[in-house]
């Protein structure tokens, strides 16, 4: 089983608190985009100048410069999930002061397309339903704002792309009012641990997706 990642709390008392007591802020964490619902693996995203369809990519973007002398992708890809808090934390909001990441592909280790919307804005798209007020929502724009240059892999007009997207989000403790922040990770893995899954996590502050593979003609 992957390990949770620590928590992080603002006073030295939860500090002392988080030492001597066994804390599992989360319950589960679902991810609902990016995602195969055709059962690929790796999740495929398609970006064609021509406006057919497919059915097989998990995503299909129509994206004309594709063909043109600027070989770059204007990128886009859901980001959609939820995260249930257990019962002994109430959910406050994402934390735009300690969150430096957003989300980024990677391609063999070296990020080649950051997320461009500032910590504001993705804090934005979090929100806390009324009806369970220990879940936290979230879907991110899709049109990322950012262009990814595929010149670097125009040998094979594909690339393998990993997802990754950490985050901070703080909560408060029922029994005390105390405040933590929770370090949340969404992961691209080829390979699970035994007893986790891909798309939903239990117990467990990392949830992981396959790689992307982004495709284009």
């Amino acid at each position: 089983m992957k390990t949770t990642e620590p928590m992080y709390s603002r006073s030295a008392e939860t500090d002392s608190m988080n030492q001597n007591k066994s804390i599992a802020p989360v319950k589960t964490i679902n991810i609902y985009h990016p995602r195969s619902y055709k059962g690929n693996n790796p999740i495929t995203a398609m970006y064609q100048a021509m406006s057919t369809s497919d059915s097989v990519s998990d995503y299909y973007y129509f994206e004309y410069n594709v063909k043109s002398f600027r070989k770059k992708v204007s990128v886009r890809l859901p980001i959609k999930g939820s995260i249930l808090f257990s019962e002994d934390f109430m959910p406050i909001g994402y934390n735009t002061n300690l969150n430096t990441d957003v989300p980024m592909l990677k391609y063999r280790g070296n990020c080649v397309c950051l997320y461009g919307y500032s910590q504001e804005q993705i804090a934005s798209c979090f929100r806390i339903p009324s009806i369970n007020a220990h879940v936290v929502e979230f879907e991110l724009n899709e049109y990322w704002s950012s262009n990814l240059d595929i010149s670097l892999y125009s040998d094979v007009q594909e690339g393998e792309m990993a997802f990754s997207f950490k985050f901070y989000y703080t909560v408060k403790a029922v029994d005390s009012n105390h405040e933590y922040n929770i370090a949340i990770g969404i992961n691209s893995t080829n390979t699970l641990d035994e007893g986790t899954e891909y798309y939903n996590a239990i117990e467990n502050t990392n949830a992981y997706l396959p790689c992307i593979y982004i495709k284009w003609q």
